[in-house]
């Protein structure tokens, strides 16, 4: 299948429009649907440049665009004529949802579609009449400020993750207030991996000034002010990088650290904070240990990432306890790993700090942590004896 991508010429033109280009958006999205190659319909095609920020792995080609044809299907047909292939052509003066442009496997047959009364893609894969399909919702012109509005809405709407694998407290917390930062700088040169730096330092000053608190309960309370802090700032990379199509392998193995690497430092510092404040070294042992735990557990699992799934999420880790469930009881068990979660972490050390008991949020989550050893040892015992088996996957 073939891509082509009619121009911005409107308003809009030259203008970023949550951190990309119109035409540059349209580009990628006809990537993300398998394309290498795309075509840019042109009034001025000769004098036209590659918009900025484009993929590298794109080739982008030039071509007059005829104004003078009725409609979106007549150029369609045409360019499928003169190509002798299937085409998608989508307009760039209309902003679609980040998963519109599809493929030949997708849409076997001809299919237009519409918003507002105007044809903004068409598919062409055979001789025939095309089928109807609204892209309403799906589509917004950009002529308009209330379509830019509903544009920018529809996008920020796709950044949404289900409540299972957002977490609970990042649903209706965390996010939200992230997203006030991340509407602040998605226009700027700001990158997602800036922020995952950024966010990661910000979670380890706060286990450094846990850990320099002594008999200090403000620094203590500042301490996990900042590493829950962090946890928000962890919010806006991603978003950021499903606006702009900034993913990157690099960008996945940061984001993980720094998450890790943060909850690990602020254990350990709560664990020395409670052992100078009551003068007891037990709970030193007892929470750098399950720390310690911990980083041991997620370099066990960065190893099998790297070497057998190619990626930097920890999502992406199949485990060898594979225990069928019924639906009911899988789904009371996603929803109790909701208060296992990072994010939900956050907000616990943040509350209880405030009242200075945080040494309770500390054996709460070195208790997790020793169960989570106990978990990744158990995974150790099956996988050796199903040797090879992630090499299959």
């Amino acid at each position: 299948m073939k891509y082509f991508i009619i121009d911005n010429v409107g308003r809009w033109a030259g203008r970023k429009l949550l951190g990309l280009l119109p035409t540059t958006r349209a580009v990628f999205q006809a990537r993300a649907a398998g394309a290498r190659e795309v075509t840019i319909l042109s009034d001025t095609p000769d004098g036209r440049t590659v918009p900025k920020g484009c993929p590298d792995d794109v080739r982008i080609g030039f071509a007059p665009l005829d104004r003078g044809e009725a409609s979106l299907t007549d150029l369609a047909q045409r360019l499928a004529a003169e190509s002798g292939d299937q085409v998608f052509v989508m307009d760039a003066n209309f902003i679609f949802q980040r998963d519109f442009a599809p493929d030949a496997a997708t849409r076997p047959e001809n299919t237009v579609f519409s918003a507002g009364g105007k044809q903004v893609a068409a598919i062409r894969v055979q001789e025939g009449a095309y089928k109807e399909d609204c892209a309403c919702g799906r589509a917004n012109e950009i002529e308009t400020a209330g379509g830019v509005a509903s544009a920018k809405k529809m996008l920020y709407q796709g950044l949404k993750k289900p409540l299972l694998v957002n977490g609970l407290v990042a649903a209706f917390l965390q996010r939200p207030m992230a997203h006030v930062v991340t509407v602040a700088i998605v226009n700027t040169p700001i990158r997602p991996n800036h922020v995952t730096i950024f966010a990661g330092l910000v979670g380890v000053a706060g286990a450094v000034v846990t850990l320099l608190a002594g008999s200090r309960p403000w620094m203590m309370q500042l301490g996990v002010l900042l590493y829950f802090l962090g946890s928000v700032f962890d919010c806006i990379d991603g978003d950021l990088a499903r606006l702009k199509y900034q993913f990157s392998y690099i960008g996945s193995w940061l984001d993980t650290i720094a998450d890790d690497a943060s909850t690990a430092a602020i254990m350990f510092a709560l664990a020395f904070y409670q052992a100078q404040l009551t003068g007891d070294m037990n709970w030193f042992y007892f929470g750098a240990g399950a720390a310690g735990i911990f980083v041991l557990t997620e370099l066990y699992i960065y190893y099998h990432l790297a070497r057998y799934y190619h990626s930097g999420d920890v999502l992406d880790f199949q485990w060898a306890v594979g225990v069928k469930k019924r639906a009911s009881a899988e789904s009371f068990v996603d929803y109790v790993i909701l208060f296992f979660k990072r994010d939900f972490f956050t907000l616990l050390l943040l509350v209880l700090g405030l009242f200075q008991v945080v040494h309770a949020g500390l054996v709460y989550m070195s208790v997790l942590m020793y169960l989570f050893g106990g978990y990744v040892l158990l995974d150790v015992f099956l996988s050796l004896r199903r040797p090879g088996w992630r090499t299959r996957r």
